[in-house]
């Protein structure tokens, strides 16, 4: 077997796998959902679900590196106090 078709056939084999880089992502994106609409108590007293948001805000607005959240979904997620509101872009939700 050529060098060529070697490399084609483990590209071929390949493929149908997510790289490590996919899977970190997808695990980051679970957690994030999970944090956004349905915490634990227990990840609500650790505080675990703000860092979660707050992290993948910075990551929206050019803090991070990557983009891991829709944009169209990052503005379904809202604080509760006096005035509902977009947890990153600010705007009053209604």
């Amino acid at each position: 077997m050529t060098r060529r078709l070697a490399l084609e056939q483990r590209l071929y084999e390949e493929a149908p796998y997510p790289t490590l880089q996919d899977e970190q992502e997808r695990i980051l994106l679970l957690e994030l959902r999970r944090s956004a609409n349905n915490p634990t108590l227990t990840e609500i007293l650790a505080a675990k679900p703000l860092n979660d948001l707050f992290n993948s805000c910075r990551r929206i607005q050019g803090w991070g590196t990557r983009f891991l959240y829709p944009r169209q979904e990052i503005t379904k997620i809202v604080t509760s106090g006096s005035g509902v509101t977009s947890a990153c872009s600010g705007t009053t939700a209604g």
